[in-house]
């Protein structure tokens, strides 16, 4: 008995040092936030055939599945990540916009300078390295947005034409405490203008 308490007092405080549970509060949780797979549909596994960016796996392999919110089943969710522009040249990335959307109906305070970008390899995803991060805190308030250009993410310089998901990983209040929750939003460089 004192060794199954000791393994949930263990479980407890490795979460609380992690910063974050796979708990999705109620406010952010949605039905595909939990269904994605990092597994491409039989379409895409066919003769090397690239996904359209709305089958594309989701979450990652390194984004917990249950604390992810992914493009596919999210018209529902009330923290999502869009884009403007999902196709688009290389040479006119700086077009390019993500936005936070923030319908949870409380305030969200995140440091906005460090999302992730992950590259799309066949099999999985590769997260890209930042050269540089900035620190830094802003607050979304309910009903409010925050955007990012393409253009300014630190691994901006590290991208070539391909297909990636852009990750913002954004704290909401849980019941108890802070969960974190990852919006995944899809786009794809091409190396021509269309």
């Amino acid at each position: 008995m004192r060794r199954r308490t000791a393994l949930t007092a263990l479980g407890s405080l490795v979460g609380a040092v992690a910063g974050c549970s796979t708990r999705l509060p109620p406010s952010a949780r949605t039905p595909g936030s939990a269904a994605s797979t990092d597994t491409p549909t039989a379409d895409a596994r066919t003769a090397g055939a690239v996904p359209t960016l709305d089958e594309l796996p989701c979450p990652p392999a390194a984004v917990n599945p249950e604390t992810a919110v992914c493009p596919a089943g999210r018209d529902d969710a009330p923290l999502v990540v869009r884009t403007n522009r999902r196709t688009v040249a290389l040479a006119e990335a700086e077009s390019v916009r993500f936005v936070l959307v923030n319908g949870t109906g409380e305030g969200l305070r995140f440091n906005p300078n460090d999302p992730d970008v992950y590259r799309y390899t066949g099999d999985g995803y590769d997260r890209l390295d930042r050269r540089a991060s900035g620190t830094g805190v802003t607050t979304v308030p309910p009903d409010g947005t925050h955007s990012w250009h393409l253009t300014d993410l630190p691994q901006f310089d590290r991208l070539a034409p391909g297909t990636f998901l852009f990750a913002a990983s954004v704290p909401t209040a849980g019941a108890t405490d802070t969960d974190w929750v990852t919006c995944l939003s899809p786009f794809r460089l091409t190396a021509e203008r269309g």
